[in-house]
């Protein structure tokens, strides 16, 4: 049966024949050149027609394709974001596939050259693979895909196949609608965990008006705050944490502050995000009585112990949020898991406003210990002299060593045009608004799904 469009959302279609697999006597090379995808027996494969679209008010046309799927194992150079397109959440999802140990493996797993047809499992709204038939042919026109490999361009149509059968679909997404139509892999903030940016990366602490969280940033705005209406879990919390149990030093803690709530607003409202050197000054700002020093000594001592805040932009003095964040980017790449982050609507020098890109490494520099975060932009190295000088690549982090009096190492930021970019993790923190972490994707994971779909089905066409 021929679909005129793919219906991502329908639970049964007809299944066409399928075309004679792959001899058994071919080399691994040729094997891996043509796709790895193993199309179940009982699986139904679509034909899809080509998606439609307009470039330049004109229809677009197709031009086919007789090259190998795969030239070479996928790898970053193949992707290269398209001029006139804008689904960097999907390429940017490719690319953080490839960047995990059996990225290569999985992305060949998800397709297969049949020659002049190429079948893609994608999985559907439902969380099922659907194997998909499409003529080997892309359009005809510049810019509407990437510029780069033939098997991300076929990707990309497939995407727009599997998603209503028009090209549009590619001006705009999220990354993981990607991610879960690439791999069926979900997103895993609601783990105990998960990768999440500081509180001051998105907001400032002037924000944060009500009791959110018993740690961190949260308890000290309200410890600042503190009155005696203050409701009484969040006082006990701050006499556990802070003081220990220790009530006359709570107390000791309550008189001093009372009087100086209004200097911490005008702080927080002054200066975000606000680090150790702020709070060293609102103290230094306030005078400390004989009998409050020992209790304003403790929020002191906590503040370090917790490292609740960190130190100025760039020095390598983290918060613990900081830290956690990046011992979470560390497993995650660790355990297959693709990341991805994005950008809002604000200007941040040598990276685009409301753009994806794939988070691919990290590394601590064993000198400085200052840590930082590899991240690749959809539009590649490789793309026009044109359109680097309209498009940043990104935002890297350069270690410079300062001689004088004190050698010292020193981080500066800088665009570049090349589509990788180190970037120290405060300032990483800083420049991106949203991360989404997910589940593995491995081909052995992929298979998983669809093993398990199969056996839903009792033996029915998957």
């Amino acid at each position: 049966m021929q679909l005129r469009f793919f219906e991502n959302k329908a639970p049964e279609t007809d299944a066409i024949e399928m075309q004679t697999r792959m001899s058994e006597n071919q080399s691994d090379a040729e094997f891996a050149a043509r796709g790895t995808l193993h199309i179940p027996e009982e699986a139904a494969v679509h034909f899809c027609p080509d998606p439609e679209g307009k470039s330049l008010l004109r229809p677009i046309t197709h031009t086919k394709i007789s090259q190998d799927l795969f030239l070479h194992p996928p790898c970053f150079q193949d992707i290269n974001q398209g001029g006139l397109t804008g689904d960097c959440y999907l390429l940017a999802s490719l690319l953080a596939i490839l960047a995990l140990p059996q990225g290569a493996a999985s992305i060949q797993s998800m397709m297969k050259d049949e020659g002049g047809t190429v079948v893609v499992r994608l999985f559907d709204d439902y969380h099922k693979p659907r194997f998909m038939r499409l003529e080997k042919s892309v359009p005809h026109h510049f810019g509407i895909l990437n510029s780069g490999a033939l098997w991300v361009k076929l990707m990309e149509k497939a995407y727009a196949a599997f998603h209503g059968g028009r090209y549009s679909i590619l001006e705009k997404g999220f990354s993981h609608t990607a991610m879960a139509a690439l791999a069926g892999a979900s997103n895993q903030y609601f783990l105990e965990g998960y990768c999440s940016f500081p509180f001051q990366s998105a907001k400032s602490l002037a924000s944060l008006r009500d009791y959110v969280d018993g740690n961190g940033v949260y308890l000290l705005n309200e410890l600042m705050r503190l009155t005696p209406s203050t409701p009484r879990a969040i006082q006990k919390r701050m006499s556990q944490q802070v003081f220990q149990d220790n009530l006359n030093l709570f107390q000791q803690w309550m008189q001093w502050i009372q009087g100086k709530q209004d200097i911490w607003m005008k702080l927080i409202q002054r200066c975000h995000p606000v680090c150790k050197q702020d709070v060293r000054e609102f103290f230094s700002s306030c005078a400390i009585s004989v009998e409050a020093e020992e209790a304003v000594g403790k929020v002191k001592a906590w503040l370090e112990k917790e490292k609740v805040l960190s130190g100025p932009a760039l020095t390598g003095e983290y918060s613990r949020e900081e830290l956690d964040l990046f011992t979470a980017i560390q497993k995650r790449l660790r355990q297959n898991c693709p990341m991805t982050v994005s950008t809002d609507e604000d200007f941040k020098e040598g990276l685009l406003p409301r753009h994806t890109y794939a988070v691919t490494g990290c590394e601590e520099n064993a000198e400085t210990h200052r840590k930082y975060i590899f991240v690749q932009n959809p539009h590649g190295a490789s793309r026009s002299f044109l359109s680097k000088m309209f498009i940043s690549g990104g935002r890297t982090s350069e270690d410079v060593l300062q001689s004088g009096a004190v050698r010292q190492w020193v981080v500066k930021i800088k665009s570049t045009d090349q589509s990788v970019s180190r970037m120290e993790l405060s300032d990483f923190c800083q420049a991106f608004a949203f991360i989404d972490a997910f589940s593995a994707v491995t081909v052995q994971a992929m298979n998983e799904r669809v093993k398990a779909d199969c056996r839903l089905v009792s033996g029915n066409k998957c």
